[in-house]
């Protein structure tokens, strides 16, 4: 097995860099701590988690903050697995908060390196988009190109592996 493959092979939860192993990073890395945020990191993914302005509460008129994840790989390749940035929200800001990827208009657009920007919401900030119940499908491994193909669900999910009823997009 290659290095890169071993690098890779299972998730381990990220880990906030601290001022000890910050002296390890690369100078390009180093001012980020400071000047953004909190820098996390596991053996896929360095996460910057920073404020990224504020919400105001509908039942409490609180206003509460959006927290900003810079995310990326660290072989710097392009991602886009979903669950694994599901699961970067969930341990860095939690597993009932509502989080979007923004895809700009032209005149706001950012793209200068493979890495990707959620911004999450505070629990109890209803979204006024999206699903409003859960529904998750186990994948069974079809092969059939007419129907629908999903992967097993992990079990960080929770105990409501495999939901019954209908799908909302159907």
């Amino acid at each position: 097995m290659s290095h890169k493959r071993e690098k890779f092979a299972g998730w381990k939860p990220l880990v906030m860099v601290d001022d000890f192993e910050m002296d390890a990073l690369p100078d390009s890395h180093r001012h980020l701590m400071t000047r953004f945020g909190e820098i996390w990191m596991n053996n896929r993914y360095q996460v910057i988690k920073s404020e990224a302005g504020s919400v105001v509460m509908p039942d409490t008129e609180e206003e509460r903050s959006i927290v900003h994840l810079s995310i990326k790989r660290i072989d710097k390749k392009p991602i886009h697995l979903w669950r694994d940035l599901l699961r970067i929200k969930n341990e860095l800001v939690g597993d009932e908060c509502d989080a979007i990827e923004l895809y700009p208009r032209m005149s706001r657009l950012v793209d200068s390196s493979n890495q990707y920007h959620l911004f999450v919401f505070p629990e109890g900030y209803h979204f006024p988009i999206g699903f409003n119940d859960r529904f998750v499908k186990d994948g069974d491994g079809t092969t059939d190109a007419d129907k629908p193909r999903q992967q097993p669900i992990p079990t960080w999910y929770g105990e409501e592996t495999n939901d019954a009823g209908s799908s909302p997009d159907s």
